[in-house]
């Protein structure tokens, strides 16, 4: 497996492991993901990919993505939260692994060569992540994220609430991220 920058060539592979989501779901409701209410078309995924595309370009995010045989099987992005003098140091981290491909470390390599690549960019890297996904906290924290708060009813699939944890990372402080701890 080959873990990389995001690459233009990327948006056909991206869009195919985006777009399976929603039919995963349909059978394992307690995803971990946040899906938009419908799959959204292909030209709604072209202008999603051109803007974090260009948001790469202009070093307000970070993109890894692992391919396995030619195939894009995940990605880990971080963007910058906003453009405010006082928070641009702080950047919003989202994981995607393809179905078949989660529990095999693909996961950790993305964040640990994601953030590895933020150093520069961000101080702060934030995310949120179901508080019943354990697998995914696990690894979350073996990387370096500490939480910081919970919100109850923060995530609604099927009119059932889970609650939503926050969690985030140092990168200015050593072992902030994988790149500089011992990982299992």
């Amino acid at each position: 497996m080959e873990i990389r920058p995001l690459e233009w060539k990327d948006f056909a592979g991206l869009t195919e492991v985006y777009l399976d989501l929603y039919q995963e779901v349909e059978t394992n409701p307690s995803l971990g993901i946040s899906l938009m209410p419908s799959p959204p078309s292909l030209a709604d995924e072209a202008v999603w990919f051109a803007r974090l595309y260009a948001a790469v370009l202009e070093r307000n995010a970070v993109v890894s993505v692992a391919v396995e045989d030619g195939r894009v099987v995940g990605s880990c992005t971080v963007e910058r939260r906003d453009r405010h003098a006082e928070t641009h140091d702080i950047g919003t981290l989202g994981l995607l692994v393809a179905r078949g491909r989660r529990g095999a470390g693909v996961g950790s390599k993305l964040l640990v060569d994601a953030l590895a690549r933020c150093r520069g960019l961000f101080e702060v890297v934030v995310l949120t992540v179901r508080a019943d996904n354990l697998p995914a906290r696990r690894i979350y924290e073996r990387v370096g994220f500490q939480s910081f708060g919970a919100l109850p009813h923060g995530f609604r699939r099927g009119g059932v609430w889970s609650e939503m944890v926050w969690m985030w990372a140092d990168l200015t402080q050593p072992g902030g991220h994988a790149a500089e701890r011992k990982t299992a």
